[in-house]
C-alpha cells in the first residue's frame, strides 16, 4: 500500500488486475478493506474502497496492533504438495499456509524444531528455512529467505490451481 485516503488507496501488486475488478486487502488480521480498481498503471493501481473510512484512525489501530506484537504476518491457505530435502534426505509434504516469511507444513512425523530444511514448491520456487514448532505431522518453518511481494503474487495463483500430479524434485540441501 501506498497510500491511504478516506476513499480509496493507492497498491502496487506483483500480479495483474483489470478495471472494476474487485479486490479485498487484508491489511492485518483485524482490518480488511474491499474496493473496486479505477485505474491501473504499471504494477500500480487505484481501489476504490466499497465503503468509506476513517483513514487516520485506521491507520492509528494498524500501528496500536503492530506495537501490541499481537499480530503475525497473513496467511494464505492452501493444500499443494511439494518436497523437503534435510539431512533425513527427500520427503514429500504439504503446503498448508504462506505468509512472507514461512510456511506451515504437513508432513510424515519426523520433524523436529531446529531442523534445517529446504522446501521446493511443485512449480520450482526454492526457500530455506529452519523448522521452528511441530505438533503430530504439521510443522511451522521459518524462512531465511522472505518471499518478495511478487513472489506471493505468483503463488496466489499457485493456490487456486490444480495441484500437479508430478512430484517435484528438491536439491541436496547443502548446495
Amino acid at each position: 500500500m501506498h497510500n491511504l485516503s478516506d476513499e480509496g488507496m493507492m497498491l502496487e501488486l506483483g500480479f495483474p488486475v483489470m478495471l472494476n475488478d474487485t479486490v479485498r486487502i487484508d491489511l492485518t488480521e483485524t482490518v480488511s478493506l474491499e474496493g473496486k480498481v479505477i485505474w491501473t498503471e504499471g504494477g500500480r493501481c487505484g481501489l476504490k474502497l466499497r465503503r468509506p473510512v476513517d483513514s487516520a484512525d485506521l491507520l492509528r489501530q494498524m500501528c496500536e496492533e503492530q506495537r501490541s506484537g499481537a499480530t503475525r504476518p497473513l496467511r494464505l491457505g492452501m493444500r499443494r504438495p511439494a518436497m523437503t530435502a534435510s539431512e533425513f534426505g527427500l520427503k514429500p509434504v504439504s503446503v498448508v499456509d504462506i505468509s512472507q516469511r514461512g510456511m506451515k507444513l504437513a508432513h510424515d512425523g519426523s520433524f523436529r524444531p531446529g531442523l534445517a530444511v529446504k522446501v521446493t514448491t511443485d512449480t520450482g520456487i526454492e526457500r530455506r528455512g529452519v523448522v521452528r514448532w511441530t505438533r503430530d505431522d504439521l510443522a511451522g518453518v521459518i524462512l531465511t529467505e522472505p518471499f518478495t511481494v511478487a513472489e506471493l503474487g505468483s503463488l496466489r495463483s499457485w493456490r487456486s490451481s490444480r495441484a500437479s500430479s508430478e512430484t517435484p524434485q528438491a536439491a541436496d540441501p547443502s548446495s
